[in-house]
């Protein structure tokens, strides 16, 4: 193995000219792992950090798989997937004491976030609309009718899926037709078709 396992320069303040490491002769050990949905498929580009006796950076790639390797034997180490809008994670950490032989079939299990869309509906001169039909579609498909105020909700939505919300109305035509969200890292208000003299109102069909 290498000596030291890393060096940090935090602010780093002109040349550095000693950023040298050593081999020592120890033994090193390889862990290893893939994070997965809970429904079996690959979380890919997530940011993944090993810290404690070394610290080291890594992304999962398109099997969601992940690696470090060189960390010295008998180290303790924590590995940790970095924080996230679209999942929780389950464990939330691993950790290895004393750190004796490699391990490769570590699993991290990402649960989706679930998220919510709400908003209102409106006619020209924004007058609401009720009874407006709101199909949305992807990786969950429902449908919801705006209440008496104009207002709509769409919850428990997986924060890592594709949707396309339709509105529909009878004698009324909306701009836009349809609103994409490619995942839902947070709720989403305040979403409306509200009244606008170019291309954003919802009015009546002639």
């Amino acid at each position: 193995g290498l000596a030291p396992c890393h060096r940090v320069y935090s602010p780093l303040q002109g040349a550095v000219t000693d950023a040298d490491f050593f081999a020592n002769g120890a033994a090193t050990h390889r862990l290893a792992g893939t994070v997965i949905t809970t429904d079996g498929r690959a979380v890919s580009g997530l940011a993944i950090r090993v810290s404690g006796d070394c610290s080291r950076d890594t992304t999962t790639d398109n099997t969601g798989t992940f690696a470090f390797t060189g960390l010295l034997a008998g180290g303790d180490y924590v590995i940790e997937p970095a924080p996230s809008r679209l999942y929780d994670f389950t464990p939330a950490g691993l950790w290895f004491h004393g750190l004796s032989s490699s391990q490769t079939a570590l699993q991290f299990v990402a649960a989706p976030k679930l998220r919510a869309i709400t908003g209102t509906a409106a006619a020209a001169r924004g007058v609401v609309l009720a009874n407006v039909k709101l199909t949305l579609s992807g990786t969950v498909s429902r449908t919801v009718w705006t209440d008496s105020k104009g207002r709509f909700r769409l919850d428990e939505l997986p924060a890592n899926g594709a949707y396309v919300l339709t509105p529909w109305l009878a004698g009324y035509t909306f701009e836009p037709t349809v609103v994409t969200y490619n995942t839902l890292p947070s709720d989403v208000t305040m979403i409306s078709f509200p009244e606008d003299p170019v291309n954003r109102t919802a009015r009546p069909d002639n």
